[in-house]
């Protein structure tokens, strides 16, 4: 199982939330109330799990990766199989990946 680092919120912040983490190699760098978790597996395994927190809206928003060479990939969960993402790294070495998200809907990255 995964162990979970932190989690954030971005967008309208709950009183309770705080906005992203210096250190973590994921953010939010799009629009949307994001929830996003960072989550440390088995076998080198780095996952995001990133939620809306709007529960009447799609949101298209963009998370940006800074995890050097490695490549990230979305589980499709309706075949259950990890796809890898072809993204290409900005000059600060960080990767940004475009998400589809439905109402209060989820993604989970993952990268090794």
């Amino acid at each position: 199982g995964a162990v979970i680092v932190t989690t954030f919120q971005s967008g309208d912040i709950p009183s309770d939330g705080h906005a992203d983490i210096a250190g973590v190699p994921v953010k939010a760098d799009g629009p949307g109330n994001l929830s996003i978790g960072f989550f440390r597996g088995a076998k080198g395994y780095a996952y995001a799990l990133v939620t809306n927190r709007d529960y009447l809206h799609s949101i298209s928003t963009k998370i940006g990766l800074v995890i050097g060479e490695h490549i990230p990939e979305i589980l499709d969960v309706k075949t259950n199989r990890w796809k890898p993402q072809d993204v290409k790294a900005d000059r600060d070495d960080k990767k940004t990946l475009s998400v589809e998200l439905v109402p209060a809907g989820a993604t989970l990255i993952r990268w090794q």
